[in-house]
């Protein structure tokens, strides 16, 4: 799918610049996935001109003490994705996971809480080849 294509399939969707290497633009916006809020941000390849990865990021990096959001997040969304692709994962590093899927690519989830409130949950999905 090209910028063009993947910035006309929303209207609350907004182009970005991004800072990633080899990502040309992004395309971001705001969604509430299974109760929590989240920003979808799709990676458009400079070399395919596609989309090359897409990243649900759960940001909880500014939530107040005894909250918990880190960790609410972290065990809803963990639920959601271990239901999903399954227990034959690969953890390269402690608290990051990956499934190779079949037909290529790949979904990586990762929980880096700092503590109970405070971190990031991210769930991406990489293509073999752009989108």
């Amino acid at each position: 799918m090209t910028l063009d294509q993947a910035n006309s399939v929303r209207s609350n969707d907004k182009v970005t610049d991004c800072t990633y290497t080899d990502v040309l633009k992004c395309i971001e916006y705001e969604a509430n996935i299974y109760g929590e809020a989240a920003k979808i941000i799709a990676q458009i390849g400079k070399p395919s001109k596609k989309i090359d990865q897409i990243v649900v990021s759960f940001n909880r990096m500014n939530a107040t003490g005894k909250s918990k959001a880190c960790l609410t997040a972290h065990k809803k969304i963990s639920v959601r994705v271990f239901e999903k692709y399954g227990k034959n994962f690969q953890s390269p590093i402690e608290g990051v996971y990956e499934w190779y899927l079949p037909d290529g690519g790949m979904i990586t989830y990762s929980a880096q809480c700092i503590n109970d409130d405070q971190g990031f949950v991210i769930v991406s999905y990489t293509q073999s080849e752009g989108l």
